[in-house]
């Protein structure tokens, strides 16, 4: 398992997003060794789908929230990922904040 600094610096050209005009389509990109992980190795695996719901959530060009920013809360993020309780949210959020894969 990789410690959380190199999961970070590893995050950063792990994950890209796009998305289309329509904010309807596009995609994102994940490379394999993001199995090598914490996130993936070690964390529950609602985390994971987390942090892929928000990058799928995130604003895809600036306007009332900058580019690369999501909004939600545990009401938004239980309808997409049932299984994840609000102990689970609060934990994985200060866990992706933590290792600085999320930031304010």
């Amino acid at each position: 398992m990789e410690n959380n600094e190199n999961l970070n610096n590893k995050m950063d050209s792990t994950l890209e997003a796009q998305h289309s005009s329509d904010n309807q389509g596009g995609w994102i990109i994940l490379k394999r060794n993001i199995m090598d992980s914490d996130i993936w190795v070690g964390k529950p695996s609602t985390w994971f789908k987390l942090l892929a719901f928000m990058l799928m959530k995130a604003n895809y060009e600036d306007g009332n929230i900058k580019r690369g920013q999501v909004l939600l809360n545990y009401r938004i993020v239980h309808s997409h990922i049932p299984d994840m309780t609000y102990g689970a949210y609060r934990a994985a959020l200060s866990w992706l904040k933590l290792t600085a894969i999320l930031q304010r």
